[in-house]
């Protein structure tokens, strides 16, 4: 077959990429190489609808993304996006990519290849040399997966409340939509390292998760302590919610919450150009990824449809990108600490559990409004530092500042509580 375009990897954002790219120039042949069949990936993100703001404004197309809003699956996703790409005459082959060069020469006539293909891309590797301008570990976190039966919802803030009192962990959920009589349903508990070491020594992993019964048959500290935590908040989510779980329906794994930067999107070898996209060029934590990647796909697209592939353009949109998104990421990451402080505060005041919870709310509703106050005056195809104005710090916000060039960041920011 001959490919003029060739997308190492048919996730969502390389679909969402892809479509746009035939919408813009339909003469192009765009190929799609996916190692699985089927989709297998169940997790829940979380679609910030302003990440489709510039993308490609046929109907159809628009009227898809109007159906991709808030807490999805994976899987349901990568279905539509799928279909309507197919609609479009891109072509699906499934195979495992293990070399680029092995690549090449099977798909002589591919002028350009995207790395869609993830945090771990191979294209990123072999052709970019792996070479990262920001490569940062912000959290370690056990995620819970399931599916309950029927509808069901997050706990309000007093029953989460009550529930963080139970345990030594901070945790959130993400409750998705129902579908076919099953709600899909995450919880995250934010650890300490040696409760991430002993799970990913256990074997539990995004790519191999285990169930509550592995969990259970554990005999090491940190994981039985941890399964003691995990049976409390299932508890409670029974005990408030009444959800009924979908037997043999969990997924529990250890996962880094980590930022990461290619140190270039976009080059030219032996007269292929290279491209990624994903988080084979940005991946930052906290249901960002995905958006992200939206976002960059807006603007490759383009670049795709009109054969423009110069590194000025891409990668200075991109150095943009990751400017924003990895300082939004810091400020999340605050807002964690935060959370665990809060934890502390509740263990040892339960009565005031929920004056806290609702106090937090407003730490958060503040802290965004003077995320505002980010410096963005200045940019250039370098990535620059991540700069506050002096407000920010004479507030007691940030104790350095972070240089997303060098990946130097301070080890902890210190909020001033006072300033709330």
């Amino acid at each position: 077959m001959s490919s003029d375009i060739i997308f190492v990897g048919a996730g969502p954002v390389g679909l969402y990429t892809a479509i746009q790219a035939k919408l813009y120039n339909p003469s192009i042949n765009i190929l799609m190489l996916e190692r699985d069949t089927d989709y297998k990936r169940t997790h829940i993100l979380n679609l910030d609808t302003k990440s489709y703001l510039g993308s490609h404004p046929d109907p159809y197309f628009q009227d898809l993304l109007r159906q991709l809003d808030g807490f999805v699956p994976t899987n349901e996703i990568e279905t539509k996006l799928k279909r309507f790409a197919e609609g479009l005459g891109i072509v699906f082959h499934y195979e495992k990519i293990n070399n680029i060069e092995a690549l090449i020469s099977n798909y002589p006539h591919a002028s350009t290849i995207i790395g869609a293909d993830g945090a771990h891309s191979l294209v990123r590797k072999e052709i970019f040399h792996d070479e990262k301008q920001t490569d940062i570990m912000l959290q370690h976190i056990i995620e819970v997966k399931f599916h309950s039966q029927n509808a069901t919802r997050n706990l309000n803030l007093s029953e989460m409340a009550k529930a963080q009192i139970h345990i030594d962990q901070l945790a959130v959920e993400a409750v998705g939509h129902e579908k076919d009589r099953k709600t899909p349903v995450s919880l995250v508990f934010f650890v300490d390292e040696y409760t991430y070491k002993e799970f990913h020594d256990y074997g539990a992993t995004s790519w191999h998760p285990i169930q509550f019964k592995d969990l259970l048959q554990a005999n090491t500290p940190h994981m039985k302590a941890m399964a003691n935590s995990i049976m409390s908040w299932m508890s409670h989510r029974q005990q408030h919610t009444g959800e009924r779980l979908v037997a043999g329906s969990e997924k529990i794994a250890a996962v880094e919450f980590s930022t990461t930067f290619s140190k270039s999107v976009v080059t030219k070898k032996n007269k292929i150009n290279f491209m990624l996209v994903g988080d084979a060029a940005l991946s930052v934590p906290f249901f960002r990824s995905v958006n992200a990647g939206f976002i960059g796909g807006n603007f490759a697209a383009r670049l795709i449809a009109e054969n423009n592939y110069t590194s000025k353009d891409y990668q200075y949109d991109y150095n943009a990108l990751a400017r924003k998104e990895i300082d939004d990421a810091w400020i999340m990451n605050l807002l964690v600490d935060l959370g665990k402080i809060t934890i502390a505060f509740i263990r040892f005041f339960p009565a005031c559990g929920h004056y806290i919870y609702n106090h937090l709310s407003q730490i958060i509703e503040n802290i965004y409004l003077r995320r505002n106050d980010v410096d963005d005056s200045s940019q250039s195809a370098e990535v620059q530092n991540v700069a506050f104005k002096p407000s920010f710090r004479e507030h007691g916000f940030f104790n350095s500042t972070a240089e997303v060039k060098t990946g130097v960041v301070p080890d902890r920011w210190i909020p001033d509580i006072k300033d709330f």
